[in-house]
């Protein structure tokens, strides 16, 4: 087996085992929709010869929003740009890939009507010091696993083959699944399980209601005190799988 094996996944065969990561471009406009600049980045990604192609990280709602421009999932309005994507990839042999993430607490101000996390827990970070985020009730959590169900939905029927769950780099869902800002003491709080839960539901959802492969992005770790283990991680994984994940990138 080498980098240039062909490899069946999700019923997808990828000619070779090249893959182009999800890298931000912020070449949308402000409300969040693909631009030409857009289409015509992927265009030329596309013909790296790399079998998948990941597009960047695209918010599910305004409110996990990183940059001004950056791309969305997060309304209808968003597919016809999607679509566009998802047409150049293909037509460049590759197989399309659509990254989906909401921010929480690591949002900007600037980009987003306000901050909110698991349980209120300023998000660590190396370079700054981050705002404190509203602690989010359950309502709360139960309107993100919709946003992301949405968001993969539209990615499916904008064409992608392939919705990428962004679970790492200390965003939303990474942050639902650390025990350094999820102090929850409900249904996903508490144990790693309970942590795991949302992003399992998010995943049996998905592939209850559509035929796209579903992968997800992770951390092997999470480099702080009392975080998530290399262990920890591999726990993760299983329950993932179980859920049926596609996918899994470290």
């Amino acid at each position: 087996m080498t980098r240039f094996t062909p490899l069946n996944v999700a019923k997808h065969q990828l000619n070779n085992r090249l893959v182009v990561p999800p890298m931000a471009s912020q070449t949308a406009t402000t409300d969040g929709i693909a631009t030409q600049t857009t289409i015509q980045h992927y265009d030329k990604l596309a013909q790296s010869g790399a079998s998948l192609v990941m597009v960047e990280y695209s918010f599910v709602d305004f409110t996990g929003r990183s940059e001004p421009n950056q791309l969305g999932a997060h309304s209808e309005d968003c597919i016809k740009g999607m679509q566009a994507i998802a047409k150049v990839i293909h037509a460049r042999g590759a197989k399309a890939g659509f990254q989906i993430t909401h921010c929480g607490g690591k949002a900007q101000l600037e980009a987003c009507p306000g901050l909110m996390g698991p349980s209120g827990i300023t998000v660590p970070a190396c370079d700054r010091v981050l705002p404190q985020p509203k602690a989010m009730t359950l309502e709360d959590m139960l309107v993100w696993r919709q946003n992301f169900i949405d968001a993969a939905l539209r990615a499916d029927k904008a064409g992608f083959d392939f919705v990428e769950l962004h679970c790492a780099h200390g965003y939303g869902l990474n942050q639902v699944l650390s025990p350094v800002t999820n102090q929850r003491d409900d249904q996903y709080g508490g144990s790693l399980e309970n942590r795991t839960r949302l992003v399992v539901e998010i995943i049996e959802a998905i592939k209850a209601n559509s035929n796209i492969g579903v992968m997800v992005r992770i951390p092997g770790q999470d480099l702080y005190p009392e975080g998530l283990t290399q262990g920890d991680m591999v726990e993760v994984c299983q329950l993932l799988i179980k859920a049926g994940i596609d996918i899994i990138d470290v």
